[in-house]
């Protein structure tokens, strides 16, 4: 799981990591052309979604409406609920 490399990381901390972003996002099957990226979560395979960098990185799709920020992404690419990431990232580092 996604989660589970990110353990011992702060959640701000994390909000705040462009590249974790990015790096989830393109794992998760998306390849950035900038800002600009198909999403991985619906079938439009144009560059309809992308970062903005305002407060902490979020990502939006203008196709189907999915937003968040790298906590909601990684919930998204596990399948799990955000409290779990949170759990997920609060175990100590092994």
């Amino acid at each position: 799981m996604i989660s589970d490399r990110y353990t011992g990381r702060k959640p701000d901390e994390l909000k705040q990591d462009e590249t974790a972003l990015r790096s989830i996002l393109t794992e998760a099957g998306t390849s950035f052309k900038g800002w600009a990226c198909a999403c991985p979560f619906c079938d439009d395979k144009h560059p309809s979604a992308g970062i903005d960098n305002g407060d902490g990185f979020k990502y939006k799709c203008h196709s189907c409406g999915f937003q968040g920020d790298v906590l909601d992404v990684i919930a998204k690419v596990d399948g799990i609920a955000v409290a779990e990431v949170f759990k997920r990232l609060s175990r100590p580092q092994q």
